[in-house]
């Protein structure tokens, strides 16, 4: 079996674009934090409010991922209601990450100030 030339597998590697931008650009991150309540049927200590392109909520994102935390995210765009809230919260501003910790909302915080709350001690 003769091997594909060089120009060519390249070109099979690259990602689909949608909407102007590569698929793979934002999906590491997706599965990194983990789903809450959803699939397992259990409740969310933490809600997490993010949007896309968000460097903080990515870094939040990447914290609670690396201490295994596990957490419920809601994207503001795609959720009206979502949105809505985190305005309610954030003195009328859509400001993100916004993460909710047993009912006691916290706009913008550090990763640090969030692990702190789960994981009191």
């Amino acid at each position: 079996m003769k091997a594909a030339p060089r120009g060519e597998r390249a070109r099979q590697r690259r990602p689909v674009m949608l909407a102007s931008r590569p698929v793979w650009r934002h999906r590491w991150l997706n599965g990194l934090v983990s789903p809450a309540s959803g699939e397992t049927g259990t409740s969310a200590r933490v809600t997490l409010y993010w949007r896309p392109g968000c460097v903080f909520c990515r870094r939040l994102r990447f914290a609670l991922w690396w201490h295994r935390l596990s957490v419920r995210q809601v994207n503001i765009w795609r959720d009206p209601e979502a949105a809505a809230f985190v305005r309610s919260v954030a003195g009328g501003n859509e400001t993100v990450p916004t993460v909710v910790i047993d009912g006691r909302p916290m706009v913008n915080p550090a990763p640090r100030q969030v692990i702190a709350a789960v994981r009191p001690g």
